[in-house]
């Protein structure tokens, strides 16, 4: 059976970075971001569910955990009477990703529910699903580039 939660406090937080460190370990993998290796600002994690700027939802499989997304809550900086809610990260087990299409809509209601005015979520051309999102009636927005300068 699956299951969906939100995470509220700090202390739930931390539960879950333990529990999906092999999860984050998967999702590092699978995307290689330039041979870096996982190393989480849990204290900036912590300023802002602290804030209320942080919504972390799970998706579970018969109480095991397979997937996880956060998203940063801010005002639209040129619409201040909108929220916006950006994609941190969203990774399902490759193994589990059938749930994923829930998983989304479900997360989008909860934000909704929030009085989330958008929501911008990024895909990666290592593992494009942007197909998934335009089913679901998302629009594409921006390309965004990345420039390692560690040379």
């Amino acid at each position: 059976m699956r299951t969906y939660h939100q995470i509220n406090t700090v202390d739930s937080f931390n539960i879950f970075l333990r529990e999906a460190k092999p999860l984050f370990e998967e999702n590092n993998t699978e995307l290689d971001f330039f041979g870096l290796n996982v190393n989480l600002d849990v204290d900036t994690y912590h300023k802002l569910i602290s804030m209320n700027r942080l919504r972390a939802f799970t998706i579970r499989e018969n109480d095991e955990l397979i997937g996880y997304s956060t998203f940063i809550i801010q005002n639209h900086m040129q619409h201040v009477d909108h929220l916006q809610a950006n994609q941190d990260v969203l990774f399902i087990s490759s193994n589990k990703r059938g749930y994923g299409i829930k998983f989304l809509i479900w997360c989008e209601n909860q934000l909704k529910r929030e009085g989330i005015s958008f929501i911008f979520r990024s895909v990666t051309r290592f593992n494009d699903w942007s197909l998934i999102l335009k089913r679901l009636e998302y629009s594409e927005m921006d390309t965004i580039y990345m420039k390692d300068l560690r040379e």
